[in-house]
């Protein structure tokens, strides 16, 4: 709707759209970590985050929690803005790039910021890779409880996930309600508001994979096929329906007569071959 009415509205959203999910994120994930000691994800699939310290579990401290707050919810907006630029560079200087090896050969000087295009044009898919592939040996090494950290960034902060238990549940109750009467107006309502935004992510996820199914080629293709049968190009003519034997029984035009021997029916029954 925003990129519809982009040419008559004062404030085009698609412009910060990435800005203004990535603070609803914020909102979302600090509400989390401060009221159930997880992220969003991790309350929803009953789990949460605690310090591993000493082989002893023990709750996450303020730091803690900043530090996962940076990493769900800025660290991905700084990562798709890089790649979005890597992008960017990389279509721009397509020709700059292919010709880089007769440049190579030549020995040309080359500028600073020219250097430094190409090294990030050139290195940042390698670093990329590398990246996978280190948090990929990590979640196999989960997998196999070769190590108690899905991730080398729970790692450095020795943060581990388990799963809420039933004491966890009712600490989060009592804490509610407790702050749900000694909170303000505009806390309570803020709190409300993140409940909702919640049941609004779940719910918006399943209509986009909704969309994404009925918009898929498939499914447009299947439609097509079904409109068509209906219109009557492609469908099977409806056959016509069966036509009484000759040599069979007239039906007696009293409904109360037997058809076989004529006389007024006794006991209604249906016989069938």
């Amino acid at each position: 709707l925003s990129e519809n009415t982009a040419s008559t509205t004062v404030f085009n959203a698609t412009v910060w759209k990435d800005e203004l999910y990535t603070t609803l994120i914020l909102l979302l994930e600090r509400y989390y970590l401060s009221t159930y000691e997880g992220t969003f994800a991790d309350n929803f699939y009953g789990l949460k985050r605690e310090r591993f310290v000493n082989n002893q579990q023990q709750p996450m401290r303020p730091q803690d929690k900043a530090s996962t707050l940076f990493l769900v919810a800025l660290l991905p907006y700084f990562t798709d803005k890089l790649v979005k630029f890597h992008a960017k560079i990389t279509q721009e200087n397509a020709s700059f790039l292919q010709q880089h090896d007769e440049i190579e050969n030549r020995n040309s000087a080359l500028r600073l910021d020219t250097f430094l295009t190409l090294a990030f044009a050139k290195g940042f898919p390698y670093a990329r890779a590398l990246l996978d592939s280190y948090l990929l040996g990590f979640q196999l090494l989960f997998m196999f409880n070769k190590t108690r950290y899905y991730s080398p960034l729970l790692w450095m902060q020795g943060i581990i996930i388990s799963r809420l238990t039933a004491d966890d549940y009712r600490n989060f109750s009592t804490a509610e309600e407790l702050s749900h009467k000694t909170s303000t107006f505009l806390s309570r309502m803020s709190s409300k508001f993140l409940r909702f935004l919640r049941t609004m992510l779940i719910a918006s996820a399943l209509g986009f994979k909704l969309l994404e199914w009925y918009y898929s080629p498939e499914n447009i293709s299947q439609r097509e096929s079904n409109n068509g049968a209906n219109a009557g190009h492609n469908a099977v003519p409806t056959p016509l329906p069966p036509r009484p034997s000759p040599r069979g029984v007239d039906v007696p035009p009293n409904p109360m007569l037997c058809p076989l021997c004529h006389e007024v029916r006794k006991n209604p029954a249906v016989a069938s071959r």
